[in-house]
């Protein structure tokens, strides 16, 4: 009986006619081997602890990197979804997701949001925000406080911002807890006097660009002021560079198959920005069939955002869906609490409880929350060699999913093509890192 077996979430495939590239989806780590050895591996065709005599440098690289097992294999698997289950359960971090207002100063055709004009979190609300976040904190310590803010367009309400801010990081600092300030934002919206709030936090920004100058102003049009977005947004991603230092900015290309014939245009205006603290985020527009779009234009695309050293997100899972984390909410400015922030209305039938205003405390719909015991798998996701980095659907979503949901199916891609994409976005990454590139 073979005594190793190989990792049933680990992917072999040939890149040349002498190299196989191995990546192993517990923890997105890529390997190098010549075929012979790769070949021994995936089709265990010896005993793989004879590696350990004629390879041992290999066999052990294998071996610390969980390539190849010392267990039987479904065993394994059974473990590692456990501990994803388990993950769920994780209460070091807390993660609030706030909504300031549901309201936006732009009008984008895709957007999936129902988006509530002039609505603005009371002061009231504000304040019960603060307080969830402290008496959370007396009955569940933790030792990082994630607070993203989200919407609607959250610059919208700077006030809302900043009062929030400042309450976490005077209570962070008190009680020696890590805090990461995030924003999901058009980039148009944000001021010296917000950035001059947040400019000694550790601060993460999702900015959304929809083509060059001319495609992202046509799509992105505000209703008042100044009609070039697409200036104002790039304006601001490289004074948030040079305002915070702890600073990271993803910035989200959503692409049809007209962006992608103009996207040297896009990572010109980008090209200064700082490798380190830069990362592009390539999405199609969900409404966009993938038929209508050539796989060789998104390649070539890729290729062009990695020449450039930059780090690249093209549909990167994250493991467990944030929304299914026990330790996490999302408060909406009206002080209905919801998980997911994904949903097609924040109204009251979507509601999964109500923030207590005199308290902070959050007075759960038992009724409505009890999907999130569910710790079913859907079959096609159980026996899938990507299930740990992609961690399947969320809960709510797993009772009528099918297999033809996957998001791989979706973008019309082979396990084998994304975990290529994977591997060459990693290596580019590591080569930033290790060489403290600023430009490229």
């Amino acid at each position: 009986m073979n005594e190793y077996e190989l990792n049933p979430f680990v992917i072999t495939q040939k890149i040349t006619d002498d190299i196989c590239l191995l990546t192993n989806f517990v923890d997105g780590s890529h390997i190098l081997l010549n075929s012979g050895i790769a070949n021994i591996i995936y089709n265990q065709e010896k005993c793989l602890s004879s590696l350990s005599e004629t390879h041992p440098d290999i066999f052990r690289r294998l071996l610390d990197g969980q390539f190849i097992i010392r267990e039987n294999s479904e065993e394994y698997r059974e473990r590692i979804i456990k501990q994803m289950n388990s993950s769920r359960n994780d209460s070091e971090l807390y993660h609030v997701i706030v909504n300031p207002t549901l309201d936006c100063n732009l009008d984008c055709w895709y957007c999936y949001e129902n988006k509530i004009p002039g609505s603005a979190m009371s002061t009231e609300v504000t304040d019960a925000v603060c307080k969830n976040i402290k008496t959370h904190y007396d009955s569940n310590p933790y030792k990082v406080l994630k607070v993203s803010f989200f919407g609607g367009e959250p610059f919208l309400r700077p006030m809302a911002i900043q009062r929030i801010v400042e309450f976490c990081r005077n209570f962070c600092l008190l009680n020696t807890v890590s805090l990461i300030l995030d924003f999901t934002t058009n980039g148009t919206l944000i001021t010296r006097t917000v950035l001059d709030t947040i400019r000694e936090c550790t601060c993460m920004f999702q900015i959304t660009l929809d083509g060059n100058k001319e495609q992202h102003n046509r799509i992105k049009k505000p209703r008042y002021g100044d009609p070039d977005s697409f200036a104002m947004t790039i304006n601001n991603i490289h004074r948030i560079q040079e305002t915070i230092q702890n600073s990271f900015v993803a910035v989200r290309i959503n692409f049809d198959g007209e962006t992608l014939n103009r996207f040297d245009e896009i990572l010109e205006k980008l090209d200064d920005l700082d490798r380190k603290r830069t990362k592009i985020i390539l999405k199609k527009v969900w409404q966009i069939d993938s038929e209508s779009i050539s796989p060789d234009i998104v390649n070539r695309c890729i290729d062009k955002i990695l020449d450039r050293n930059f780090i690249l997100d093209y549909y990167s899972q994250g493991g467990v869906c944030f929304a299914d984390r026990r330790n996490q909410i999302t408060i909406n400015f009206d002080g209905n609490i919801y998980k997911c922030t994904t949903i097609k209305r924040f109204d009251n039938d979507n509601a999964l409880g109500q923030l207590d205003c005199n308290n902070g405390n959050v007075i759960w719909d038992e009724s409505k929350i009890a999907y999130l015991s569910n710790e079913g798998i859907p079959s096609g996701c159980h026996t899938c060699q990507m299930f740990p980095s992609c961690g399947g659907p969320c809960r709510k979503k797993t009772p009528g999913w099918k297999d033809e949901d996957c998001f791989l199916k979706s973008q019309r891609m082979s396990m084998e093509e994304y975990a290529l994409i994977q591997f060459k976005a990693e290596m580019t990454k590591r080569g930033i890192i290790r060489a403290g590139a600023t430009t490229a």
